[in-house]
């Protein structure tokens, strides 16, 4: 089995033992994978952002933000992104 790896800037493709399944589990078979490195750098520039930056860059978070603000105050709604950040990780 192969795995897609990111170290540092390099992409390396590398043999990787199959996985080992359990009782009451099933092992997949991919026959075919597709890499799309626009959609790689989006999930690392997400994962490397800080909140702020996140919030900035997707207008639907952004919309949800100011109506939280608007409706329970900054102080509520700092709490709760922080609560909603906490459950991410």
């Amino acid at each position: 089995m192969k795995q897609l790896l990111k170290i540092k800037k390099d992409f390396i493709l590398q043999e990787i033992p199959l996985p080992q399944c359990d009782r009451n589990e099933v092992l997949i078979r991919t026959t075919h994978s597709l890499y799309l490195k626009d959609i790689e750098r989006s999930i690392l520039f997400a994962s490397k952002s800080n909140p702020l930056t996140k919030l900035l860059h997707d207008p639907e978070l952004l919309n949800f933000a100011i109506k939280k603000v608007k409706a329970d105050g900054l102080k509520k709604t700092l709490s709760f992104g922080k609560a909603m950040m906490a459950n991410w990780h």
